[in-house]
């Protein structure tokens, strides 16, 4: 793989996904999956809140592998790449009347945001 990375990063919620394997990343994301969990809680997916929290458990999992230190190098030097927002608008905005009737696009968008926010930081 690219700069010592595997060809395709592992889903973290992979059984297989331990040991070793936990220093070259994984894949937190889910399908389908909105900002919003609205959008993702009737689909079946992972919310983002919840992808979060295997964020953290993973995490905890690298520092009793290899120490809060190694853990934070590891952590510090990764790359983060979100791609959220289409499902919001495709999937809740544009196909539920009463979310549209609630907000017009630029509140929906500054309310996205505002949830997304958190986890950006």
């Amino acid at each position: 793989g690219l700069v010592g990375l595997p060809d395709v990063l592992p889903a973290n919620l992979d059984p297989e996904f331990t040991g070793q394997k936990l220093l070259t990343g994984a894949s937190f994301g889910s399908a389908g999956a909105g900002i919003d969990d609205s959008t993702s809680l009737p689909r079946g997916t992972i919310s983002l809140g919840m992808q979060m929290e295997n964020f953290r458990s993973y995490r905890a999992d690298l520092e009793d592998m290899i120490g809060e230190e190694g853990a934070n190098k590891i952590i510090s030097r990764a790359l983060f790449a979100i791609s959220m927002g289409t499902n919001d608008f495709s999937e809740s905005y544009y196909s539920d009347s009463t979310i549209r009737s609630k907000y017009n696009i630029e509140q929906f968008q500054d309310l996205l945001l505002a949830d997304l926010q958190p986890f950006i930081q």
